[in-house]
């Protein structure tokens, strides 16, 4: 069965690669990052359901739903689900720390997403976060025009993106990440392209990850909401959750 760790860190490549939709196909000569940003759309808040299907390079895969939801001062809230019963519930300040709760196993954990000594399942969360409420063109992405019309670079996250837009309009169709290195760490595809009122997102993304593992998610709904409110935005934990490391809480999140 796929590690729950590596579910995870897959999840977390596939938020961090979210994508974006399309109504007319608006032609350009050359890719403009800060336009295709705009058709896209930034939203105050957020509401998603995205559906996962994940695999490792075995072939062992996982199923989940994750709800997203990002409020308009920046704090996100998520809810990952396997048939139905909930696996983890977190809360991610605008800062990037974090306090996560497993109910399955009744452990907590509690950290900040820019900690490189985090394992890599949280490590890339906050980023997985963005793409899916921003769009592959985040806000804070450094963009620069490529060598070639359709082509754009940028730099996230620890990472380089070569950013491939369709030529005849403004829908992405992949994303290849590299690390500091020059090794491939994510290549995503975008598909299904959706109007949201005025946003843009792909309903469907492929995901492969350098290690092998592989997910396919399907943006079942995206909600550009004024704020989230107060009582969906509350986290609590149990008094009687243990807390343990962050490695150590992957390890069992399943259990």
């Amino acid at each position: 069965m796929i590690r729950p760790a590596t579910a995870l860190a897959v999840l977390a490549a596939t938020l961090l690669l979210a994508g974006c939709p399309s109504t007319a196909p608006v032609v350009r000569k050359n890719a403009d990052p800060l336009a295709i940003a705009a058709w896209h759309g930034q939203p105050r808040a957020v509401a998603a359901v995205v559906y996962m299907k994940s695999a490792d390079p075995a072939g062992n895969s996982v199923q989940a739903t994750l709800n997203v939801w990002r409020a308009a001062d920046g704090r996100t809230r998520l809810l990952l689900t396997k048939i139905d019963v909930d696996v983890l519930s977190a809360l991610i300040q605008p800062t990037g720390d974090f306090a996560a709760f497993a109910p399955r196993s009744g452990l907590r954990t509690e950290g900040a997403l820019s900690d490189p000594k985090l394992p890599a399942g949280f490590a890339d969360l906050r980023l997985l976060l963005d793409e899916v409420c921003d769009g592959p063109l985040a806000p804070d992405l450094a963009t620069r025009p490529g060598n070639h019309g359709n082509v754009i670079e940028a730099t996230a996250g620890g990472f380089t993106a070569t950013i491939t837009v369709d030529p005849a309009s403004d829908e992405v169709r992949e994303k290849v990440l590299r690390d500091a290195q020059g090794r491939l760490a994510y290549q995503v595809r975008y598909s299904l392209y959706k109007a949201f009122d005025d946003l843009h997102r792909p309903t469907k993304v492929e995901v492969i990850v350098g290690d092998g593992s592989s997910v396919v998610a399907y943006l079942r709904r995206f909600d550009a909401l004024g704020d989230i409110s107060a009582e969906r935005m509350r986290f609590t934990i149990p008094d009687t959750a243990r807390e343990v490391p962050a490695a150590e809480f992957l390890e069992h999140l399943d259990q």
